[in-house]
């Protein structure tokens, strides 16, 4: 897992697995590149919000790392790519994937759902 505390989210990808940090670094420029998105460390994990915290990147202890949406039952555009489990609030997508496939997109229409739904938060 990490090898250290990081002292910020570039940090914390940069000491994720070498074949981890592709992906990680970019989900986490797409997320930044968004309208008033932030992002930071929290519980030790790097967290992006507007209003509220919208979703997170999880380390997976047999490599990979889980891409979590906060209000993840609510989301109706991930065309079935998110992972619910038995959770009853967030669901994910999984990076590498089963398949193997490299991340080469983002469902843009999943991200900008979860922004629209933080926009209807007070």
């Amino acid at each position: 897992m990490l090898s250290h505390r990081p002292h910020s989210v570039e940090d914390y990808i940069l000491n994720l697995p070498i074949a981890d940090q592709e992906a990680a670094f970019y989900i986490h420029n797409e997320l930044l590149s968004q309208p008033g998105m932030r992002c930071d460390l929290r519980w030790s994990l790097p967290f992006y919000g507007r209003k509220r915290w919208i979703c997170y990147l999880n380390p997976l202890k047999k490599g990979g790392f889980e891409w979590v949406f906060l209000d993840g039952q609510q989301l109706y555009s991930s065309g079935g790519l998110l992972q619910k489990r038995s959770r009853s609030r967030v669901a994910g997508l999984y990076y590498p994937t089963e398949t193997g496939t490299e991340l080469n997109f983002i469902p843009e229409n999943l991200v900008q759902e979860a922004l629209w739904l933080d926009d209807l938060k007070k």
